[in-house]
């Protein structure tokens, strides 16, 4: 497997070059669906990987489904197979125990393979709970008092969730941050994609002003994209020098946001999406405190993000052995003597 860091960092750009690969219109462009007025006008997310707009019958892929299907994650096959193997060291005692039953051997090897998957699934949860306990506080309204991770109930006020929420406060009181949205539904329907953007900031305020001062041009009159990350190890650097739990791809989910071209309000009238930077901010908030980290998010960033959706179209569609014309047919079968003749 080829190392990402050798790759020369110079050099003109692929997507610079005299005929880049262009691309159009709306990948994973499927079927539309019936319009339903009873339903709430503010699309919502689907389990199929698309945001539903009832109003209008259109179907816009979710813009985290796009990068996880069209941005290579070698890093996690690595962090699976370690996962799994922690988990067996964990456990190694039941293990030796089921080793001497064939049936319990099969259940808790199928039990370990699944190790990364439930790992994946809580801090899915975590940072699920963390983002409605933000929202809320960001409203005005009063946070669920118990959240269920993992199968377990965690209090707002229990060791697993206060060292989040003290975090925030201290990042709020220190940074100031003016908010102007939160947790608002974007979407760009000429391009087949929506999203739920973490939140918007007031560019004329510290955040603005830090980002300014390390030569970033925002302009105040504009606001800054913001996402908050909550997953990773505090004061881990990976192997590709990335803040654990702080990737690039986060630049690329808001360009998605950022260029989006209609938002919708909590009342559920749809509205222009508001300027913003080509310039955010992701809030790295964990229990051991908090960082703030610049993310470009422009218009390099959104053509990536472009390219994105055709390989997510390829590898959910195109390549799918389901597809009309499959890419691999059907093995070919030896003509007989009279085909052959003829």
């Amino acid at each position: 497997m080829s190392d990402p860091g050798e790759m020369a960092q110079d050099g003109p750009l692929l997507i610079d070059t005299v005929n880049p690969p262009e691309v159009s219109g709306r990948p994973m462009d499927h079927r539309r669906q019936p319009k339903k007025k009873d339903r709430d006008p503010i699309p919502a997310r689907q389990g199929n990987g698309y945001y539903a707009d009832h109003a209008t019958g259109d179907r816009l892929r979710s813009v985290t489904t796009i990068l996880e299907g069209g941005v290579p994650k070698k890093a996690l096959i690595f962090w699976a197979g370690n996962t799994v193997a922690d988990c067996a060291i964990e456990h190694l005692p039941q293990l030796v125990a089921a080793s001497r039953y064939p049936d319990q051997l099969t259940e808790f090897r199928s039990w370990l393979t699944r190790a990364h998957t439930r790992k994946k699934d809580e801090r899915a949860e975590v940072g699920g709970a963390v983002h409605k306990i933000i929202e809320a506080r960001l409203l005005g309204i009063d946070p669920p008092t118990i959240v269920k991770v993992n199968g377990q109930e965690w209090h707002l006020d229990g060791p697993e969730l206060a060292p989040y929420i003290e975090n925030f406060r201290r990042f709020e009181a220190e940074w100031e941050p003016e908010w102007t949205a939160s947790e608002m539904v974007v979407a760009h329907p000429e391009h087949g994609y929506a999203g739920t953007l973490d939140y918007l900031i007031r560019a004329n305020g510290r955040i603005g002003d830090a980002l300014r001062a390390m030569g970033y041009a925002v302009d105040p009159a504009v606001d800054l994209m913001g996402d908050t990350k909550t997953g990773g190890d505090w004061d881990r650097i990976t192997g590709a020098g990335h803040v654990h739990g702080v990737y690039p791809e986060a630049g690329l989910q808001m360009s998605a946001y950022r260029k989006a071209t209609v938002c919708w309000l909590r009342d559920g009238s749809r509205v222009s999406m508001p300027p913003s930077a080509e310039v955010g901010v992701v809030l790295h908030l964990r229990p051991e405190g908090y960082r703030l980290y610049p993310a470009r998010c422009g218009e390099l960033e959104y053509r990536y993000f472009r390219h994105a959706q055709m390989v997510d179209e390829w590898s959910s569609r195109i390549s799918s052995a389901k597809a009309d014309e499959p890419v691999i047919g059907k093995a070919l079968a030896l003509p007989g003597p009279a085909e052959a003749v003829a």
